[in-house]
């Protein structure tokens, strides 16, 4: 049974027990059980079964049998197809080949006879250019050859008259200069045989009078008073000096205490470093970090330790010259004190011996210390160096000193000699430019005919009137003046008058602003030491409490200005620039970067406006000394003499180079030229801190934009857990996440709050608005570089909802523009946002694409290209299809070289525009009260305001 029916069941219920094969037909071909039995050898079926399996038996194997022939057949249809198809590839091979022959012949022939052509039609136009580029050369020869000729005659002819006319015009200007200079030289030498003649009669009254003997004696006796007041005040000073090097050691004692112990705990943390603890690694470096502080410290109060050793010595040795000087001048009055006059009038001798008793109780006043004297004077004069006289050139005696009667005295003196003389007398004019004591002063015999001294502009006027008036004027003056030095000191200090005074204190400013420790004082307490204010939003500083360095600075600037020192100016700029390059190149702290580039733009402000009023003071003064020239060859002068002759030499000043009466004029472009060069300067030192500051910004936003922009994800319910392979593991991308579902190292609210606080660290500091929207918005195409080009670098990490996170971050970025002012900076940020959305927007088909690059316009095909290469399907998302990507390259394909896939990180940094839009209304000379400042604050207070320029109408001519 079982070997009959066993086709009956499939293959693999086959079996060589044939008990369980019979069972298994039987239950395969019979449904129900009760129509057979089986039993241990045998099996009986009901009626029907066995003729039910015999049917079953007959059609399997009747299916078997068509199966075996239909697969004959296919076989041997396969192999008939297989022939013909041979066959037919063969022919088709022999007759694409005959044709394709035939084709390549017809092109090569086709090809060689186009070469040959274009070779021959090629000799034929080099031939026809040739014949007649030889044809217009040798008409140009001709021709330029003709002009040449021509011109050269001319040429010949033109310099032949030159030069007889040079020859006869120096001919005559020669025999002009011959007998100018004879007729000058007769008139100098009639003028100083006058001037000689009224000096010796002068020097005879003088050496009769008992006048000249107190002068001598005054000014012997003023010497001792003052040698005495600054030997008391170099002794007070080294007193000083001494007490503050003692305080000075005490400090180097507390430092090298604080250095000690922070030794020590560098050791012990040293011990425990070594143990493995991380907490101790970073006590180790707090401690290490203040160790080097506290050596700074120490090194820096040793430094001025020995300064003050050495401004110490100093002193000793000047306080001792000093000494020595006393001691001579002392000797030399004993020596040279005239014996008593010999008076019959007893009255005058009365008088005199109440005088010097006076004059004795004021020198012995003077010498205890008695006599108050004006604050700011004091503090200028002990900076300046007195080795004799005053400590400034110029400067006015004290009331009711001997100085002073001694002053006045000469004065009367001198003006009834020009009285007696009949030369007039100079008073207020000529103090402003020669000064006080030049006035009475003798003065020298001239050495050629461009140092005779001549009035100033000023004096023009009174050269109309007659010898008789100008003799009658300085009579009264003379006599009036000898009334007041008989009537006593107090009488005779009423000689003082504004123009002395003004030259006084412009001697004393000079003396100021050229003293190198002004400079001192500027770079260490106004630059080095500043206590900057800090940015707050509570307590918000005002402009003047901001800008006051550069205020300052300009306010010494303006004074140096007035009063000509525009070397000094060039060098006190260029250490102060140097000294804030020196500060702010350090980049510790973002605050002193923004104050100090603050201040650069403010005095770039001031310089503008010192270069306007420098220019405006430039035109005044060529007015005024145009005028006056014109004056001056006008008509007679001083004594009968006439023309440029009355101005000591050849040309309208008889300076030679500019001036009058030998006194050279200042050079009206050198502090225009200056202030060309400090703005300059100041140019480049802007750039440097901005290019400096915003290198050192980048660097410390490169680490935040991945994290803050790229991995963060701030919006809940699109948390994406693929970090991005190797990346995410390596660069920090991975790990588990927060409560704000992201592990970055870095969220866009710190980006923000970074970014916050660099624009209210500007705004607090005024920093120009135009400076502050670059600086944000360089800062943020460099976050919109850096996050398109690190996302086109990062596999297995462009998801769906890696988009929505990067649009919610981009958009963060956009509203903070939006509310700080920077709304253009937003056009930076735009590919990345694309970016993003491409990464949203549906790419199930082809068609999709064109949607994808009308919405992704800034992007190029390439980068669209490497994003969706890039894109990785996560969660539910499905991948894209192979048809997507073959039209997106082929898309690609067409500008492939053309389109860059990165974005250049430094092709778009903008040019650096340091020029302010205007000048600076005023200088504020404002000085906080947190800032100890002395000579600058001295400075400042104690100079005059400065003059307005006299206008050219206001000249008499």
């Amino acid at each position: 049974f079982a070997d009959r029916y066993y086709l009956l069941v499939p293959s693999a219920q086959w079996t060589t027990d044939a008990r369980a094969l019979t069972a298994r037909v039987v239950q395969a071909a019979i449904a129900r059980a009760d129509l057979y039995q089986q039993g241990t050898t045998k099996i009986f079926f009901r009626a029907g079964q066995l003729a039910l399996l015999e049917r079953l038996r007959s059609e399997r194997l009747r299916e078997c049998v068509v199966c075996i022939q239909k697969n004959i057949r296919r076989l041997i249809t396969r192999k008939r197809y297989l022939r013909m198809r041979a066959a037919a590839i063969k022919i088709q091979t022999a007759w694409r080949a005959y044709r394709a022959r035939e084709l390549f012949r017809a092109e090569r022939e086709r090809l060689a006879a186009i070469k040959i052509q274009k070779y021959a039609r090629r000799w034929l136009a080099m031939k026809r250019l040739r014949k007649s580029r030889e044809a217009a050369v040798r008409i140009q020869t001709v021709y330029r050859m003709h002009r040449a000729r021509a011109e050269l005659d001319d040429l010949r002819r033109y310099r032949a008259a030159v030069r007889i006319q040079k020859l006869f015009r120096g001919f005559l200007a020669r025999r002009w200069y011959r007998l100018t200079i004879r007729q000058i030289v007769l008139l100098q030498s009639c003028v100083r045989r006058r001037r000689a003649m009224r000096e010796l009669r002068v020097l005879k009254t003088e050496a009769r009078s008992v006048g000249k003997l107190k002068e001598l004696n005054y000014k012997l006796e003023n010497k001792v008073v003052e040698l005495s007041q600054a030997l008391k005040a170099r002794d007070e000073e080294v007193r000083a000096l001494t007490d503050k090097v003692g305080s000075l050691e005490s400090h180097v004692g507390s430092w090298k205490d604080k250095f000690s112990r922070a030794d020590s705990s560098s050791r012990a943390a040293n011990a425990q470093l070594n143990e493995g603890s991380t907490e101790m690694r970073a006590d180790l470096k707090a401690a290490v970090e203040a160790r080097d502080a506290f050596q700074r410290d120490a090194e820096r109060a040793t430094a001025a330790g020995a300064k003050k050793d050495a401004e110490i010595e100093a002193l000793k040795q000047e306080l001792a010259r000093s000494r020595d000087d006393v001691r001579r001048l002392r000797e030399e009055a004993k020596s040279a004190a005239p014996p008593p006059p010999k008076l019959d009038d007893a009255a005058a001798a009365a008088a005199l011996r109440k005088e010097v008793a006076s004059l004795r109780e004021q020198m012995s006043r003077l010498i205890a210390g008695k006599w108050t004297r004006d604050r700011v004077a004091d503090s200028l004069l002990q900076a300046a160096e007195g080795s004799g006289g005053y400590a400034f050139a110029g400067e006015r005696p004290a009331p009711g000193s001997a100085a002073a009667a001694a002053a006045s005295a000469a004065a009367a003196a001198a003006a009834a000699a020009a009285a007696s003389a009949g030369q007039p007398y100079w008073t207020h004019g000529q103090a402003d430019q020669l000064g006080a004591e030049a006035a009475i002063a003798a003065r020298p015999r001239p050495a050629s005919a461009a140092d005779i001294a001549v009035p100033p502009p000023e004096m023009f006027s009174a050269g109309r009137n007659s010898a008789a008036s100008r003799r009658s004027t300085a009579s009264s003056r003379a006599s009036s003046y000898a009334s007041y030095a008989s009537s006593g000191l107090e009488s005779a200090l009423t000689y003082t008058n504004g123009a002395d005074e003004r030259a006084i204190e412009a001697e004393r400013a000079v003396r100021a602003l050229e003293d190198k420790a002004l400079e001192d004082e500027i770079l260490d307490g106004l630059i080095a030491n500043l206590r900057i204010p800090l940015p707050s939003t509570q307590t918000v500083a005002t402009r003047r409490e901001i800008f006051f360095p550069a205020h300052l600075v300009g306010a010494v600037m303006q004074q140096q200005l007035r009063h000509d020192l525009a070397a000094r100016l060039q060098q006190l700029t260029g250490s102060v620039l140097r000294a804030v390059r020196a500060l702010t190149m350090k980049f510790e702290d973002d605050y002193v970067s923004a104050f100090w580039l603050s201040n650069c733009f403010e005095l770039l402000a001031v310089v503008r406006l010192l270069q306007e009023r420098e220019a405006r003071r430039a035109t005044a003064r060529a007015t005024a000394m145009t005028k006056a020239a014109e004056a001056a060859a006008a008509g007679p002068r001083y004594g009968g003499v006439s023309g440029a002759a009355a101005y000591g030499g050849v040309g309208a000043y008889g300076g030679g180079a500019g001036g009058f009466g030998g006194l050279p004029l200042p050079d009206l472009n050198e502090g225009a030229r200056t202030l060309d060069k400090v703005r300059d300067e100041l140019d480049g030192l802007a750039v440097a801190i901005y290019r400096g500051w915003i290198k050192e910004l980048k660097k410390r936003l490169g680490n935040m934009v991945v994290p803050a922009v790229i991995e963060n994800q701030s919006l809940p319910g699109y948390v994406c857990k693929q970090s991005g392979g190797l990346w995410g593991r390596w660069g920090g991308g991975g790990g588990s996440k927060g409560a704000g579902g992201s592990s970055s190292a870095f969220t866009i609210e710190q980006l923000l709050n970074f970014l916050s606080k660099l624009s209210k660290t500007m705004r607090c500091y005024y920093m120009d608005e135009a400076m502050t929207r670059q600086i944000l918005t360089e800062l943020l195409r460099v976050i919109g570089v850096s996050a398109f080009n690190h996302l086109l670098m990062r596999k297995n990490f462009c998801t769906w909802k890696r988009g929505v996170q990067i649009q919610y971050n981009v958009s963060r970025l956009e509203e903070w523009c939006a509310s700080h002012g920077v709304g253009e900076a937003t056009l930076h940020l735009q590919q990345l946002l694309q970016a993003g959305k491409l990464l949203t927007l549906n790419k199930t088909s082809p068609q999709d694409l064109e949607t994808v690059f009308d919405v992704c316009f800034l992007l190029n095909a390439t980068q669209v290209k490497k994003l969706l290469s890039l894109y990785y399907a996560a969660d539910f998302d499905s991948p894209l299809s192979p048809e997507l990507l073959r039209s997106v390259a082929s898309r690609a394909v067409v500008n492939e070289k053309q389109d860059a896939l990165l974005l250049d990180l430094d092709a778009g940094e903008p040019d650096v525009a340091v020029a302010p839009a205007t000048a600076a209304v005023a200088i504020d000379p404002f000085v906080p009260a947190w800032v100890s400042l002395p000579r600058l604050s001295a400075v400042v207070a104690a100079t005059a305001p400065p003059q307005p320029p006299q206008a050219a109408g206001e000249i008499e001519a």
